[in-house]
């Protein structure tokens, strides 16, 4: 066993040869040290990382492909996430500022959620729970 130190973090580590032998302590090490000197692989590695995990999301919560509950809209780049319930302020602060699309993944996607497009996600907020769309179908529905 030879000693070194880690080129990253400067601590001793063990190594069992000379030749060929690690530069680092650990992976995470050798990891951080990737990232430090890649800052533009790492945006990019990390764009597509939650790229996936939101698609994911809204396919698992709005169908394959994924579309709006409440009008349809298909476009994913008007769609977004909903706390059905109203709750989202709460639930944020709950998961205190982890990625809500990991946090989703992780607790292997519960309910409470659903995909809306961003008229119909701001006019439920705007109209107190009830997108205008619904309100407006509840209100034909009832003069009948």
């Amino acid at each position: 066993m030879i000693n070194k130190n880690c080129i990253y973090c400067g601590k001793e580590f063990q190594s069992k040869n000379n030749r060929g032998s690690p530069r680092f302590c650990s992976s995470k090490c050798r990891f951080s040290n990737w990232i430090e000197n890649n800052p533009d692989d790492w945006a990019k590695m990390q764009s597509r990382w939650r790229k996936k995990l939101k698609m994911k999301a809204y396919i698992n919560y709005g169908g394959n492909p994924p579309k709006c509950a409440c009008c349809g809209e298909n476009i994913i780049e008007f769609l977004c996430l909903d706390h059905i319930d109203n709750n989202g302020s709460e639930h944020r602060k709950e998961i205190s500022g982890r990625d809500i699309y990991e946090w989703i993944a992780t607790n292997d996607y519960p309910s409470g959620f659903q995909i809306l497009c961003r008229n119909c996600n701001w006019g439920k907020y705007v109209n107190k729970g009830t997108c205008p769309h619904k309100s407006r179908l509840l209100k034909m529905s009832n003069k009948r």
